[in-house]
C-alpha cells in the first residue's frame, strides 16, 4: 500500500467532504451507527443555532433601542440620536438602512437663523453680533452619544482660534433645561457659550434631523456647511480654517 495516496487530501466544501467520508458508512449494520441519522441530527442543530443566535440578537437589539426611546427626553430627538450614531458607522448604517447624511451648503449660502438667548451664566448670546467671526453653531443633548465625541474638539479649536475670530455656540435640546446641561458643561470646563434650544430654533435651521447637527457659518453670518450626524474633527477643522482664510466679501 502507498502511503503517500493518504497523504493527499483534496480540499472539499465541508459538507460534501463529510458526505464522501460517510458514504462508506451508508448501509448501517448492527455493529455501526446510522451515518444518515447522525449527520441530519447535526445539520439540524446547525440550523437550530443560528435561528438561537439570531433571535438573541434581535431581543438584544429591542431592549437596548427600546430601553433608549424609555427615557423622559423628547422622544423624536432620541430617535434622530439613534439615527445619527448608527450613521456614523457604514457597516452598521447598512445593516439598519441608514445613510449618514453630510451636507455641503458652499455653492449657495444663506444667512442663518437670529437667535437671541442666554448662556449658563445669564450672559446674552446674540447671533448676529458674531458677525465677522467664523462660527460653529452645535445642536447636542446630554444623553447623545456622538455629541460628547465632538465637544472635546469644539473645545479645543475655540481655545486654539478665539483669537483668530473663531467660536463656537452649543445649542443645548436638552428636555429639562440647565438642570442637566449647567452641571455638564461645568464638569467638561466647556470654554464657549452654550444655550437652550427648542423645536422652533431647531425647526428654523431646518436641517436639525438629528443630534448632534453642526452649522459652520461664515463670516457674513451664511451658513458655509451643515452637517446632520457626527463627521471627523478634520473635516470640522478644515472647514474652519478655509472659512478663517476666507475675505469678507459679502456672498
Amino acid at each position: 500500500m502507498d502511503h503517500n495516496e493518504d497523504c493527499s487530501v483534496e480540499q472539499l466544501p465541508d459538507d460534501e467532504w463529510v458526505e464522501n467520508k460517510l458514504a462508506s458508512l451508508r448501509q448501517p449494520a448492527e455493529w455501526q451507527p446510522n451515518a444518515d441519522v447522525g449527520w441530519a441530527l447535526l445539520r439540524g442543530r446547525r440550523a437550530s443555532l443560528f435561528r438561537i443566535q439570531t433571535a438573541l440578537l434581535a431581543i438584544a437589539l429591542t431592549i437596548g433601542f427600546g430601553g433608549l426611546l424609555a427615557f423622559p427626553q423628547s422622544r423624536v430627538l432620541t430617535e434622530r440620536c439613534i439615527d445619527a450614531c448608527v450613521a456614523g458607522t457604514t457597516e452598521i448604517g447598512q445593516f439598519f438602512g441608514v445613510k449618514s447624511r453630510v451636507g455641503s451648503l458652499t455653492a449657495e449660502r444663506k444667512i442663518a437663523p437670529a437667535f437671541k438667548l442666554f448662556d449658563a451664566e445669564g450672559e446674552e448670546v446674540n447671533l448676529s453680533k458674531l458677525r465677522g467671526k467664523v462660527v460653529i453653531v452645535n445642536f447636542w443633548a446630554t444623553w447623545c452619544g456622538p455629541c460628547k465625541v465632538e465637544i472635546p474638539w469644539f473645545i479645543e479649536f475655540n481655545e486654539r482660534l478665539h483669537n483668530r475670530g473663531f467660536t463656537v455656540v452649543g445649542v443645548s435640546m436638552d428636555d429639562d433645561g440647565w438642570k442637566s446641561v449647567h452641571s455638564y458643561i461645568q464638569e467638561r470646563k466647556v470654554n464657549y457659550p452654550v444655550v437652550l434650544g427648542s423645536e422652533k430654533l431647531a425647526n428654523a435651521y431646518g436641517r436639525v434631523e438629528a443630534l448632534p447637527s453642526t452649522f459652520v457659518i461664515d463670516k457674513t453670518g451664511k451658513i458655509a456647511f451643515a452637517h446632520s450626524g457626527l463627521v471627523s474633527k478634520a473635516t470640522y477643522e478644515g472647514e474652519i480654517m478655509r472659512l478663517l482664510a476666507e475675505k469678507e466679501t459679502g456672498r
